[in-house]
C-alpha cells in the first residue's frame, strides 16, 4: 500500500517524454562511472513487477494487461541501451505486512457479499408477479454482482513469473542490453530499495512510496531515490512519458537541472509537496518511524490524528543535527503520546486499537527495517537482536527477544493461521471461539456497541451459505458453452442465470441423453447439500454431515465411525489422486497428463462425451486466479447406495 499521504509528502514531476527519461538515466550513469561508483557500460533500472502489475489488472480504456504492459515496458527500456531487471514478489508474505492480509480478507468478504446478492437475485428471478419494487431490489443485486465480480477479479495472473521469465531469457536486443529476472524472498520492495542503495540499479520503476522511505538519502551518490511511476502508453506509440517521483530536495535539484533545457522556458518540472516529512532524514530509523505513524504496510491505519502535517511539524521540531539516537527517542515519545489519545476502543471492530507502546512502534520498524532482500539486509548490517514477531528475519548470529505480545489469528478462506500483535487488538468468533485478527473478521465496519452483534470469523460465515454457487457471470457463459447452449452477446446477467440454473439441474448426470449407456452416473453436487443428505428416499448416505476442510481431513477419518475396510478403501482413493498419465517426450500436453488418471476414469465412465468436457473445465478453474486454492476447498464423505 506505500506509505499514507504521499501526496503531501513527495515531490511529483510533470508527465516527462521518454527520450528525456532515456536521456536522464544516460547522464545519472555517465556521472556516476565518471565518479567511480559503478563500473556498468550501461544505465540499469529495476522495475517492480507486481506493482506495475496491477495498474493493468481490470483496467478500462486500455488494451494492456499486466503480462503485455510489463513487456512493453521493459523491452522498450532495453531497446534504448538500458539494462532491465525485473524484480517479483516471492510466493508468500511475512505476517507482519498487514496491509498484505486486509488486501485477503476483504477480498473473501466481497466472496461472501456476492453469495448473498446472488441468493437474492434467485429469489427473485423466480417470483411470479414483479412489481417495480422487487424489480428494483432485482436491479440493484445484479448491478452489485457486476461490481463485486470485477473486484475479486483483481488479481495477477498466477503464472505471471513463469512468463515473464520465458520472456527475459527469449529477449535479444540490437543494442546488447539484457532483461533480467529475479523472484525475492518476501515482498520485492526491500530488495529494489537495496538495489537503489548500493548503485545497483539507476533508478526503478514502480509505484510504491514505500521506496523513498526506504531509500531516503540513500545511494552512492545521494541519489538514489528516483522512482519512475505512472508509465502512459498505447499500441500504436508504445511507451510514451513517465513521472518521477522522490522524498529528496536533492535529486529534485538534480533533475531539474538537467532536464530544464528540455522542457518549455518558465515549467516548473516539479510540484513542492507540502510537507516533505522524508527529505534530509538520513537513518531508516527516523523514516519507518514516521511511515507507521502515516499508515503503511506493517499498520495501514496508520496512528489517529498523525497525518502528514502533524507528521512535518514535528519533523520541524525534532534537533537532528547534534545527537540522532536522542532524536529518534524524541521522535518515538511523541508517536506513544498521540497514540494515547485515542480511544481505548476504536469505533467499528475493524479498526486498530492505535494505542501504541515504544515496544510496539520500534517493532514495526523493525518489520520494515530487516525484512530480507537478495543481499542481506537493506542497511548492510544485521540486527542484534529481533523481537519473536520478526523471528522469520533472523539470519545467522541475531538473537531473539520476546518483544510485544504476539497472537495467533486463524485466518480466512484464503489464508492459513498467521501472528499480528495483541496491540492490534484481539477478537473471538462466536460460534468457533477462534482468535481473529481486525482483519479476519466477517464485519469490520460494525460500530462496537451495535446491539446484538456478536463477532464472526469468514470461515464460519462462508458455512452459513453452503448450497449457494460461487460462479461468476463469466464462468455461467463458459460452462453454458460448454453444453451448447447458444446465447447473444447483448444477453443480460438474468438471462444467463436462469440458462445456467435450467442447464445445470442436469450437469453431471446428463439422464435426459442415453443414461443406458453410461456406467457410473454422476450425481450433481447439490445432492451433497445438507437439504439432500437426509433425505430417507436418497441413494446418498452420509458419513460427515457438515463440510470439512482438505486441511483437516486426517482428523476427520479419525473422527468418523468407519469400519477398517473402509477407511482403506478411502486412503487408498485418496492416493490414487496422486496418479496421473505419463507424458511421453514429443506427446502433446492434454487434459489427461494434468487431471488424476482415477479421475479422468470415473468422468470418461459417467458422461456420454466421455468425461472430456468436464476434466477441461476443472483444468481451466485450476489455472484461474480468482479459484479458491486446495486449502481452502471443502468437502463432504457419504456413499452411495445404487
Amino acid at each position: 500500500m506505500g506509505v499514507g499521504s504521499q501526496n503531501d509528502i513527495l515531490w511529483k514531476s510533470i508527465p516527462l517524454s521518454f527520450d528525456n527519461i532515456i536521456s536522464l538515466l544516460d547522464s545519472h550513469h555517465k556521472s556516476r562511472k565518471q565518479q567511480g561508483i559503478v563500473d556498468r557500460i550501461r544505465p540499469k533500472i529495476s522495475v517492480d513487477v507486481s506493482l506495475i502489475g496491477y495498474l493493468f489488472v481490470n483496467r478500462k480504456n486500455t488494451s494492456f494487461d499486466p503480462l503485455s504492459a510489463i513487456k512493453l515496458i521493459s523491452k522498450t527500456f532495453a531497446d534504448r541501451g538500458v539494462d532491465v531487471l525485473l524484480d517479483c514478489d516471492g510466493n508468500h508474505r511475512h505476517h507482519s505486512k498487514r496491509a498484505h492480509q486486509d488486501r485477503v480478507a476483504s477480498k473473501d468478504r466481497f466472496r461472501l457479499e456476492l453469495l448473498e446478492y446472488r441468493a437474492e437475485v434467485a429469489q427473485l428471478i423466480n417470483v411470479p408477479n414483479v412489481t417495480s419494487d422487487i424489480k428494483a431490489r432485482k436491479d440493484r443485486a445484479m448491478g452489485k454482482i457486476r461490481s463485486l465480480e470485477n473486484q475479486c477479479g483483481q488479481s495477477l495472473p498466477m503464472n505471471l513469473f513463469s512468463r515473464m521469465e520465458e520472456f527475459a531469457r527469449s529477449y535479444s536486443g540490437s543494442s546488447g542490453s539484457t532483461i533480467q529476472i529475479e523472484q525475492s524472498m518476501w515482498q520485492a520492495d526491500p530488495t529494489i530499495a537495496k538495489r537503489a542503495i548500493d548503485g545497483e540499479v539507476d533508478a526503478i520503476i514502480s509505484g510504491d512510496s514505500d521506496f523513498p522511505m526506504y531509500v531516503g538519502a540513500g545511494g552512492p551518490d545521494g541519489l538514489g531515490d528516483i522512482m519512475l511511476r505512472s508509465p502512459h502508453m498505447t499500441k500504436r506509440d508504445g511507451l510514451r512519458s513517465l513521472e518521477i517521483w522522490t522524498g529528496q530536495k536533492e535529486v529534485v535539484d538534480h533533475v531539474s537541472g538537467f532536464l530544464q533545457s528540455k522542457v518549455p522556458t518558465g515549467t516548473d518540472i516539479f510540484n513542492e509537496p507540502k510537507y516533505p516529512v522524508f527529505d534530509g532524514l538520513v537513518r531508516i530509523r527516523s523514516r519507518t518511524l514516521f511511515a507507521v505513524g502515516l499508515g503503511c504496510d506493517v499498520l495501514p491505519q496508520g496512528i489517529r490524528n498523525f497525518g502528514a502535517k502533524t507528521a512535518y511539524a514535528l519533523k520541524e521540531e525534532i534537533d537532528w543535527t547534534t545527537n540522532l539516537d536522542a532524536a529518534e527517542d524524541k521522535l518515538v515519545d511523541e508517536l506513544v503520546k498521540v497514540s494515547s489519545k485515542s480511544p481505548s476502543k476504536p469505533k467499528t471492530f475493524g479498526n486498530c486499537n492505535n494505542c501504541l507502546s515504544k515496544e510496539v512502534l520500534l517493532c514495526l520498524s523493525n518489520s520494515l527495517i530487516y525484512e530480507n532482500t537478495h543481499n542481506g539486509y537493506i542497511t548492510g548490517e544485521a540486527p542484534k537482536e529481533l523481537e519473536q514477531y520478526n523471528r522469520l528475519f533472523g539470519e545467522a548470529g541475531v538473537q531473539f527477544k520476546e518483544g510485544p505480545i504476539v497472537k495467533s489469528c486463524r485466518g480466512c478462506m484464503s489464508s492459513n493461521i498467521h501472528d499480528f500483535l495483541e496491540a492490534e487488538g484481539v477478537h473471538t468468533c462466536h460460534v468457533c471461539s477462534s482468535i481473529l485478527c481486525r482483519s479476519c473478521i466477517s464485519e469490520p465496519t460494525i460500530k462496537r456497541g451495535t446491539e446484538g452483534h456478536q463477532t464472526t470469523c469468514l470461515p464460519c460465515r462462508m458455512n452459513s451459505f453452503v448450497g449457494i454457487d460461487e460462479v461468476t457471470e463469466e464462468d455461467m457463459k463458459l460452462f453454458l458453452n460448454d453444453k451448447g447452449v447458444n446465447f447473444p452477446a447483448t444477453v443480460t446477467y438474468e438471462e444467463i442465470l436462469q440458462l445456467y440454473h435450467l442447464h445445470k439441474d442436469h450437469d453431471g448426470d446428463l439422464f435426459f441423453e442415453a443414461i443406458s449407456d453410461i456406467q457410473y452416473p454422476l450425481l450433481p453436487s447439490s445432492s451433497l447439500h445438507c437439504s439432500q443428505l437426509f433425505d430417507p428416499n436418497s441413494q446418498i448416505k452420509p458419513i460427515t454431515t457438515d463440510p470439512g476442510k482438505c486441511g483437516s481431513i486426517c482428523e476427520i477419518i479419525r473422527s468418523m465411525s468407519m469400519s477398517s475396510t473402509d477407511v482403506i478403501n478411502l486412503i487408498c482413493l485418496l492416493a490414487s489422486l496422486t496418479h496421473f498419465e505419463t507424458r511421453e517426450k514429443g506427446d502433446a500436453l492434454s487434459f489427461e497428463h494434468v487431471v488424476p488418471k482415477n479421475v479422468v476414469k470415473m468422468s470418461s465412465e459417467s458422461r456420454v462425451h466421455s468425461g472430456q468436457r468436464i476434466c477441461k473445465r476443472s483444468v481451466r478453474h485450476a489455472v484461474d486466479p480468482g479459484t479458491p486454492d486446495i486449502s481452502s476447498a471443502k468437502f463432504v464423505f457419504a456413499y452411495y447406495d445404487g
